[in-house]
């Protein structure tokens, strides 16, 4: 990262830890304490008909594109 400032923190959360990092600062750029919560997942559901196969939205956009004249030339 390319950035002046940017840090990122990752430590174990003892309760003493905690407690200071939520503890009021005089610093304007301290952004607080984010507490992470449990990531939410999801179970992907494919379709099986063959116009949704993997690749095939991209085939017809290649068509038209190819139809419309403006492929690579």
């Amino acid at each position: 990262m390319d950035m002046h400032g940017f840090s990122v923190t990752l430590l174990a959360a003892q309760d003493d830890f905690v407690e200071a990092l939520e503890s009021p600062v005089a610093a304007l750029a301290w952004p607080g304490l984010y507490r992470a919560q449990a990531v939410e997942t999801f179970t992907v559901e494919l379709s099986e008909r063959a116009e949704n196969a993997v690749g095939a939205r991209d085939a017809e956009r290649e068509r038209r594109i190819e139809v419309l004249g403006l492929g690579r030339h």
